[in-house]
């Protein structure tokens, strides 16, 4: 299912993409890079789908759902979203790191500190410096 899933996404961006010009290797169009991409993906769709039918079926089970992770991920991408052009990419990235840890059990506030420190510098200076991405950092 998961071969089939990456196949279905990986054609629905080829079509989606099938109007931007193409250009070549060294004067890539608009349309490159996501074709490119597009390939790769049915490309892994069929290596994983062909891994998956090697492989005895699993019989289905009804396992306990944990909504921890899943809601401290969407709440994260929510609040860098809401934070990005209002308070800037450094606060947005720190959010993103503190609400994301949120989701796992082993929470330590000293480690989500420096590491949401770091990451928020570590965008800075790629996005904002390397890049030329015109956003605040405050």
């Amino acid at each position: 299912m998961a071969g089939i899933l990456f196949i279905s996404v990986g054609i629905a961006a080829l079509v989606v993409g099938a109007g931007y010009p193409m250009g070549t290797a060294t004067r890539m169009g608009a349309g490159y890079f996501p074709r490119l991409l597009s390939v790769i993906l049915v490309v892994f769709g069929i290596a994983v789908a062909l891994s998956g039918l090697r492989k005895p079926p699993v019989p289905a089970t009804f396992a306990r759902i944990v909504l921890r992770p899943a809601v401290a991920v969407t709440g994260a991408m929510l609040a860098f979203a809401a934070l990005l052009s209002w308070a800037g990419l450094v606060p947005a990235s720190i959010a993103v790191v503190v609400i994301g840890s949120l989701g796992n059990r082993d929470f330590r506030i000293g480690e989500v500190i420096v590491f949401a420190l770091v990451l928020s510098a570590f965008a800075a200076l790629l996005f904002v410096r390397g890049i030329g991405l015109t956003v605040d950092l405050f």
